[in-house]
């Protein structure tokens, strides 16, 4: 029960972060709430959960006008 509490009731989709452009595309879905559905189309494809921390990528622009 914990680590569900850790990761959040939205964390059933892994997702793939391209860190250049921000794209985001989906991986498949979690092994760890694989058990939560009982109806899965057989092509789905599980991954492993991502661990250690989030990073975020956060740009700051300054002005400067020399007059």
């Amino acid at each position: 029960m914990e680590t569900v509490d850790e990761l959040g009731g939205k964390m059933i989709e892994a997702l793939g972060k391209e860190k250049a452009f921000g794209k985001v595309t989906k991986l498949g879905r979690s092994i760890g709430r694989s058990r939560d559905y009982d109806a899965v189309y057989p092509r789905t494809k599980f991954v492993k959960c991502p661990e250690g921390e989030l990073q975020k990528r956060e740009e700051v622009v300054h002005c400067v006008n020399l007059t």
